[in-house]
């Protein structure tokens, strides 16, 4: 692997792992508002928005 190959390569590493740690908050928000929905007997609602989500 020459020098250029390998350092497209950790660099897009780094730009992924970023991107995961951007989504973190975010994600653990929609949880928790999934969660509060399923205890407040809306689960047909978190349902839908969590299929929503999932491009169903």
């Amino acid at each position: 692997m020459d020098d250029a190959t390998l350092a497209r390569a950790w660099s897009q590493e780094l730009r992924g792992a970023a991107a995961e740690k951007e989504c973190e908050p975010p994600c653990g928000i929609v949880s928790t508002a999934l969660r509060y929905l399923r205890e407040a007997g809306e689960g047909r609602r978190a349902g839908r928005i969590e299929r929503g989500l999932n491009g169903r």
